[in-house]
């Protein structure tokens, strides 16, 4: 998911990040969706605070976030 954000994904989840945390609904749904997927069934609490934490440390290593944050 995170190696199809564009760079306007990219800006608006660093403009999100400015004001508050985690993801944004828009995308935090469909990534534990397709984590749920993958798995075959529902996530523990943990699991999706994994989830989150390692979609957020991607995106923030992704050159277009750097960029925009320069």
């Amino acid at each position: 998911m995170v190696g199809a954000l564009t760079t306007d994904d990219v800006a608006d989840i660093a403009a999100f990040w400015t004001t508050r945390q985690g993801l944004p609904p828009e995308l935090d749904r469909p990534m534990l969706a397709r984590c749920r997927e993958a798995l075959g069934r529902d996530l523990t609490g943990d699991e999706k605070r994994h989830a989150r934490r390692t979609f957020m440390e991607r995106v923030k290593a992704l050159p277009a976030y750097a960029a925009g944050r320069s």
